[in-house]
């Protein structure tokens, strides 16, 4: 009986943090999108904005990707920002968490003002 119960538990905690890792990737990604609307973030810094948005909720590297789409960008083309991440799996045996806790989050905006830093981040 014990077993069970402890399967639950550590189950709860596992989506948890998986669901948990999702929001605050959702959130990182969105603001990213904002940001590259209006221009105000080049290539490294929407990295380190995203990276430090994300804290805790990512083990490892988090990719970041810009597409906008044409280059160079203007003002009502829609620009995609795209992340990827691995979030916390404390490894309990038998609780399978989605695509091994490996999380794509993806939103688009639309170019409200292009500048210079308005390009693609691969």
């Amino acid at each position: 009986m014990s077993v069970l119960l402890f399967t639950l538990v550590f189950g709860i905690i596992q989506y948890g943090f998986y669901f948990w890792a999702s929001q605050i990737g959702s959130s990182a990604v969105r603001d990213a999108a904002r940001y590259s609307a209006v221009g105000t973030k080049d290539c490294d810094a929407l990295r380190t904005t995203v990276t430090d948005q994300m804290g805790g909720a990512a083990t490892g590297a988090t990719t970041t990707t810009r597409s906008y789409d044409n280059i160079p960008a203007a003002s009502g083309d829609n620009v995609t920002v795209t992340i990827s991440y691995q979030a916390l799996n404390i490894g309990f045996p038998f609780i399978p968490i989605p695509n091994g806790g490996q999380i794509t989050q993806s939103a688009q905006a639309r170019v409200e003002s292009a500048t210079s830093s308005s390009v693609n981040c691969t």
